[in-house]
């Protein structure tokens, strides 16, 4: 899950710089694409809390949950983001930096289910 908390921190952050030095977006698109990229900030955090004060099964069932949650929602996303961003009029190497970003969610998002389920 570490991993996956740790790479979702990078993405996300990195993001809400991009979105609000970009000249050409509205306020009310800055804040959208803010609160899309909270959604993914909420789960990482929720998530290291919830390793930080795992402790008895109980606690470890509701873990699991949390990231099955967290890893569906990262797999739906990029999921739509990549054919959204493929059939876009983007330079190749947008959609490659993309497809990269996309690709690794995903496999820590399928890892870190595998090994908390």
């Amino acid at each position: 899950m570490g991993p996956l908390v740790g790479w979702t921190l990078f993405v996300w952050v990195t993001r809400i710089r991009n979105i609000w030095t970009d000249a050409d977006l509205s306020s009310a698109a800055q804040v959208g694409r803010t609160l899309l990229t909270g959604t993914f900030l909420v789960f990482a955090f929720a998530t290291a809390a919830r390793m930080w004060g795992e402790r008895d099964g109980e606690t470890r069932t509701a873990t699991v949950w949390l990231v099955v949650a967290f890893a569906g929602w990262s797999i739906s996303f990029w999921i739509v983001r990549a054919v959204q961003i493929g059939f876009a009029d983007h330079d190749v190497s947008f959609k490659v930096v993309h497809a990269v970003l996309g690709v690794v969610s995903i496999a820590l998002s399928v890892l870190a289910v595998r090994r908390r389920g």
